[in-house]
């Protein structure tokens, strides 16, 4: 299974601010959450938290403060984890022990630092209240995921879906990798193709998601024979994250199935600058160079690829670079002894 490199898929509660003020509440209070509010909306996130901290310190007992000043908190750069915590459980352990704004947010923190115990008691919790919440099958969904039981969190996910595609789209996407990966051996990939395209579809501008999204459908597309299809999806996802080797690889592949071999090696040797041991471009450019009589160059490529431990075809490489080698000298003795007669 493929990892998601950046920052874990939060809950959709995570953007959900309480607005409304309780009867105890202070107007200081409440206009200094308000003012926080308003500084969420804006992306000032250090500054939101700053004012929902000062809206506690008014009223100490004002929950929906406190679990905006974590929601603050966990979208920052970095997050302050401290804060997160201490805010949430404030809340579940002296104010409100049904919250469930807090009890999704500390049960998302616990996923983020692998305490899948108290997670899944948090989300099991909200279950009890409310058990038709989407968040707490999403959350489960997440925790299922990060602890590698893909097919318990592709049941959460569906149960979330179920309740609130736009809400949780995200695990449409989960779903299109995890189908992909499963039917990675038959092609079988109608059902992931199905996920990712209702997860673009969807309208989340998320980059992460947008680019796992089109790089796996540009991977189908090429399994597939589709291969204009594909490169739209793969060059979208290079402009996305133009690190990501991968990419280069499968445009490369998407020109060889059209003859285009110059624009191919381009791409293969644009994969192998991000990761320079990757042994399946090394291979192909092997078998391209040694096609064109560059011997050389494909001998090069040829033992690059039996280097890479995680090559499945490393013995075939180095076989075909031993091969290739021992032609060579042939070849090399013959015409030596032409030029001796």
């Amino acid at each position: 299974m493929k990892s998601i490199r950046t920052a874990p898929f939060v809950v959709a509660s995570l953007l959900f601010l309480w607005t409304s003020m309780a009867l105890a509440t202070t107007d200081a209070a409440f206009q200094l959450n308000k003012e926080g509010i308003s500084l969420m909306k804006a992306g000032k996130y250090a500054q939101a938290k700053e004012k929902f901290l000062a809206a506690v310190e008014e009223d100490s007992v004002y929950a929906e403060a406190r679990v905006n000043a974590a929601k603050a908190a966990e979208m920052e750069d970095p997050p302050d984890w401290v804060t997160v915590k201490t805010q949430y459980l404030t809340v579940i352990q002296f104010i409100d022990a049904e919250n469930m704004g807090a009890l999704l947010g500390i049960g998302e923190y616990y996923v983020k630092v692998s305490n899948m115990p108290d997670a899944e008691a948090s989300f099991r919790k909200v279950l009890e209240l409310d058990p038709q919440s989407g968040a707490a099958r999403f959350g489960l969904g997440n925790m299922y995921h990060k602890m590698k039981k893909y097919d318990k969190a592709a049941v959460e996910y569906k149960k979330a879906l179920a309740k609130d595609p736009n809400a949780y789209s995200r695990g449409y996407l989960r779903l299109g990798i995890y189908e992909f990966e499963k039917n990675a051996t038959s092609k079988k990939f109608g059902k992931a193709t199905e996920y990712l395209e209702k997860y673009l579809e969807s309208g989340d501008r998320e980059k992460e998601g947008l680019y796992y999204a089109h790089s796996y459908l540009g991977q189908i597309l090429v399994h597939t024979g589709k291969p204009q299809a594909a490169l739209t999806h793969l060059q979208k996802a290079k402009e996305i994250d133009p690190k990501a080797f991968e990419n280069y690889y499968f445009i490369a592949e998407v020109y060889s199935q059209m003859n285009k071999w110059k624009e191919a090696e381009t791409e293969y040797l644009a994969c192998l600058k991000q990761n320079p041991g990757y042994g399946e471009a090394h291979f192909k450019l092997a078998v391209m160079y040694q096609q064109q009589y560059r011997d050389a160059e494909a001998i090069e490529h040829y033992k690059a690829a039996a280097k890479d431990p995680s090559f499945r075809n490393r013995n075939t490489a180095r076989s075909m670079a031993q091969q290739l080698e021992e032609y060579l000298k042939k070849v090399e003795a013959a015409e030596a002894e032409e030029q001796g007669l």
